[in-house]
């Protein structure tokens, strides 16, 4: 497996290599079928992975084999089928568990995605363990998905939400996070990287200061696993929730990791099918866990297809690709920085980013930009891109974002610059105001 990266998401040596020798983007292009689609005559620039990837053809083929061979209810050991099924995802997990450094594979609990692992959390050891009187700290940067849960916790326990604020820069303010956390914090939960952002956050600070009040740490890394090689030990946290729509494998599967002790003390949110292994009219004893988690009938094809996704990751090599990653925040950074009337938000510095650049343009909707791009076949995200507490901390109600991956060209950066600064998209959007006002006098 390719070496590590630091918790703090710099490079595995000195954070300062952004050279991508030896990484071919033609070739890892080339297995993404949906990259070479045109959309309204246009080739297709897909720059919205933050928002789901594309997925490789050893997914697709993985999951279609499944299907076709293989496909069976796990839980239905007792013939070939089924048991194979539970084979196949026993051996997912167990290569899930390998690539973020998970002790054993019982640690990883399949969910949906990051969304369920965070409220899986929410419902589970925090009702257990938060009460009225403590509280929980969060960040101004966080999606909804690890922010409404925590909202909805503080109205059923009346603890208390604490949130830690971001400089010019979007840089966390550790000074409030040396404040925040004290001997009445029972959680941190904060991500990894923003959504918004592209922002690498001091993962490794917040730990630091939870570990000496007794504090848990959950980290959101919906948007660092598809970048960074993940070590949860190294990280030190004690959950770790994460998608495999973001990093090549399929919908409705993702993984919530937390700590074999904590797992043997939660108790399921979820009850049914799966998740007890002796059950009369009036009682039930679970399954070990991580099955206890997972109620009812699990995935196994999205579990075929999670695992081809992260051997393809392994295959093209982590290092290589976060070596080129950081040639395309450098070229993104100082490309759309050079167009008139745009204004990135976060840092400048490439180490402390992914590939990922949120701007407002002109005063304009960011929806209505992203609609524009979108008529010259680019996809970007534009609006309040599930962090709106975020923008208006930097004076916005709305904003565009171009993310990118690993398969993501300097060319498709240009893309974007190019249609920014050009009048025929806005002359576009003119055109379809115009049709609205005729109709609506029709």
């Amino acid at each position: 497996m390719a070496s590590r990266k630091h918790p703090n998401g710099r490079n595995g040596s000195n954070g300062k290599k952004h050279a991508a020798d030896g990484f071919d983007v033609r070739a890892l292009r080339a297995r993404f079928p949906v990259l070479s689609r045109r959309v309204d005559g246009h080739p297709l620039v897909y720059l919205d992975s933050a928002a789901t990837s594309q997925r490789p053809r050893e997914v697709l083929e993985a999951m279609d084999e499944y299907y076709r061979h293989d496909n069976a209810n796990s839980h239905q050991r007792v013939h070939p089928l089924g048991k194979r099924s539970k084979e196949l995802d026993d051996e997912a997990r167990q290569t899930v568990a390998d690539y973020i450094g998970a002790t054993t594979k019982d640690e990883v609990v399949w969910v949906k995605g990051a969304t369920e692992g965070i409220n899986v959390v929410a419902r589970t050891w925090a009702e257990e363990n938060v009460k009225r009187g403590d509280n929980v700290v969060l960040t101004v940067t966080e999606h909804y998905s690890n922010l409404i849960p925590w909202q909805q916790l503080a109205k059923r326990t009346g603890c208390d939400l604490r949130f830690v604020d971001v400089d010019a820069d979007g840089r966390l303010r550790v000074d409030q996070l040396e404040k925040f956390i004290t001997r009445r914090t029972r959680l941190v939960s904060l991500s990894h990287v923003s959504n918004a952002l592209g922002m690498i956050n001091p993962v490794h600070v917040a730990v630091e200061l939870a570990k000496p009040v007794r504090a848990r740490v959950l980290v959101d890394g919906a948007q660092s696993a598809p970048h960074l090689a993940i070590d949860v030990e190294a990280l030190g946290c004690d959950f770790f929730c994460f998608s495999a729509h973001k990093m090549g494998g399929p919908f409705g599967t993702g993984v919530l990791w937390t700590k074999e002790e904590l797992l043997e003390e939660m108790t399921p949110s979820q009850f049914g099918g799966g998740t007890a292994e002796k059950v009369t009219l009036r009682r039930h004893r679970f399954m070990s866990h991580p099955e206890s988690f997972e109620a009812g009938t699990g995935n196994p094809a999205a579990s075929v297809g999670f695992r081809a996704a992260i051997e393809l990751v392994q295959e093209m090599g982590q290092d290589e690709m976060w070596h080129y990653e950081q040639a395309l925040v450098s070229y993104g950074l100082e490309r759309l920085g050079a167009v008139d009337g745009l204004t990135l938000l976060g840092s400048r510095e490439p180490w402390e980013r992914v590939p990922l650049f949120t701007f407002s343009y002109k005063d304009r909707d960011g929806e209505e930009v992203a609609r524009s791009l979108a008529r010259q076949g680019i996809a970007v995200s534009g609006g309040k891109l599930h962090a709106q507490p975020l923008l208006k901390r930097f004076g916005l109600e709305s904003a565009v974002r171009v993310s990118c991956w690993a398969y993501t060209t300097t060319h498709e950066i240009d893309r974007v610059a190019e249609a920014l600064e050009s009048r025929s998209s806005w002359t576009a959007r003119a055109v379809d105001r115009a049709a609205d006002v005729i109709e609506s006098v029709r």
